[in-house]
């Protein structure tokens, strides 16, 4: 153990990979400091040709050897905190005096930053697992997303076997960053164009110039494309041919004409009544591989019904971009956000807290995560039930705030069967309960719409009722309200 100063170890956002921090956790470490407890050491590694970049304030810095965070971040800010009310005298301290804590290393020698970042941040990641803490999910997520980016050739098992993950949970954490790894840069521009993205923001994504994207933009010959398909050549032909993906091909040669003649060629089936049933997805739209994807038939319909061609879609809680994709085919533009995006389109944002948008929608469709249903990389599904339905409040607030006058919000909700203090509860009503807080918004409802869940999938979740003697709820809803 050696004597080191707080103000000599660097939190490096690369190594040590967390989201946030729990304030109530460094309250308690403060409370411990107070009592005249002694907390477990801070790990720390020191490291050569360390390069410090304008979040540490020392731009243009000649590279260094640093001691960067490894283990303790939490205990750390309790020793920073507790000092500065040492210092003011406080009367509750009893007379205590400033403290340091104590480090240890994770190795003795000097390493080289660059040639270990890897290691050392799967360390900082896996040492929480070690302590029986199980790192966070999305603290799993920055730190599978920050290895795909220091090294485009580690997969998702690669990163789920260095991190102690399952590869089906990592997929999703970095699916954005393969996808823009490989993708071409005109894929990404012809697609984000056509969904209303500004040459700004596709500039920002793909790493090019303004002027660059116009002109990738501007040599894409839609004439061709059309006539291409009119000669009987395939969509995945011409998809290929021309470096687009296949939505993107599809918005283009429908072009001009009406939803009911895009359904038709599409082979999508437009709902003339108010119970839709669906046994399985279309491949057109969203990621079959994507826990909890829906069928990309639901929000074609919502689109079709309640906007028209041009007008803007938002989808706060994107998931594998099903509503992206039926936009693009019906010829709406589309904005989406996720908390763990999976696609270069989809945004990264809680929109619990915010929609980071500026532009008014003509027509917002949300299907949320449901409660405890699945391990979904979602704050909201590891909350107690009141703290879900006020992340459903907070949730229609932002909506509210982001339509337009007149536009519509569908709000995708269904029944489930739970554990509510250890007891078996055969039916949860989450339908209700949500409709009654998005209500309190100012919205005013419109119609409701039954999409049950789809009997085929639902026999496995299903069998836990028939085993205890219930019948099974497949109830599930989309609530159209309007503003």
């Amino acid at each position: 153990m050696v004597e080191i100063s707080i103000k000599d170890v660097i939190i490096d956002d690369f190594v040590y990979a967390r989201e946030q921090k729990d304030s109530k956790n460094i309250e308690v470490l403060v409370e411990k400091l107070k009592a005249g407890i002694i907390l477990d050491p801070i790990q720390i590694q020191r490291v050569s040709g360390y390069e410090f970049t304008s979040l540490e304030t020392k731009p243009g810095e000649e590279k260094k050897e640093v001691i960067i965070l490894l283990d303790g971040g939490h205990r750390l800010d309790a020793y920073e905190e507790y000092n500065k009310l040492a210092q003011q005298e406080v009367e509750e301290l009893g007379g205590y005096k400033e403290q340091q804590p104590t480090f240890i290393f994770y190795q003795d020698e000097v390493l080289d930053y660059e040639q270990n970042k890897l290691k050392l941040l799967v360390h900082a990641h896996n040492i929480n697992d070690d302590k029986g803490l199980n790192a966070r999910m999305q603290d799993t997520r920055k730190a599978a997303r920050n290895m795909k980016l220091a090294n485009p050739n580690l997969t998702a098992e690669d990163i789920g076997r260095e991190l102690r993950r399952a590869r089906s949970t990592i997929t999703p954490y970095i699916q954005d960053i393969v996808q823009r790894q490989q993708a071409s840069d005109k894929r990404i521009v012809v697609r984000l164009s056509k969904l209303g993205w500004t040459q700004t923001e596709i500039s920002e994504i793909i790493g090019k110039t303004h002027q660059r994207v116009a002109q990738i933009a501007n040599n894409v010959d839609t004439n061709i494309i059309c006539n291409s398909y009119q000669e009987g050549k395939s969509i995945e032909e011409i998809a290929s041919f021309n470096d687009l993906d296949i939505q993107t091909t599809w918005n283009i040669v429908l072009d001009g004409k009406s939803d009911e003649e895009r359904a038709k060629e599409l082979g999508i089936d437009i709902k003339k009544y108010s119970t839709w049933n669906y046994t399985s997805a279309h491949e057109l739209m969203g990621n079959s591989e994507f826990k909890g994807r829906i069928p990309g038939e639901i929000p074609f319909n919502i689109i079709h019904w309640f906007s028209k061609q041009d007008d803007l879609v938002i989808d706060p809680m994107a998931g594998s971009g099903t509503t992206i994709d039926a936009a693009l085919l019906l010829n709406r533009k589309c904005r989406g956000y996720d908390i763990s995006p999976s696609r270069p389109e989809i945004k990264q944002a809680d929109t619990t807290k915010e929609i980071p948008d500026s532009k008014k929608a003509d027509l917002i469709f949300v299907n949320p995560p449901y409660w405890k249903v699945v391990d979904y990389d979602c704050p909201l599904c590891k909350r107690t039930l009141d703290e879900f339905y006020d992340g459903m409040l907070a949730l229609a607030q932002n909506c509210y705030g982001l339509l337009k006058e007149g536009g519509y919000l569908a709000f995708m909700m269904g029944n489930q069967s739970t554990k509510i203090d250890d007891c078996y509860q055969p039916t949860l009503n989450l339908i209700d309960p949500t409709k009654q807080r998005i209500l309190e918004t100012g919205f005013k409802w419109y119609m409701d719409i039954s999409c049950p869940y789809p009997t085929e999938g639902a026999n496995i979740w299903a069998q836990a009722k028939w085993d205890k003697g219930y019948l099974a709820d497949l109830k599930r809803e989309i609530m159209v309200f309007r503003r």
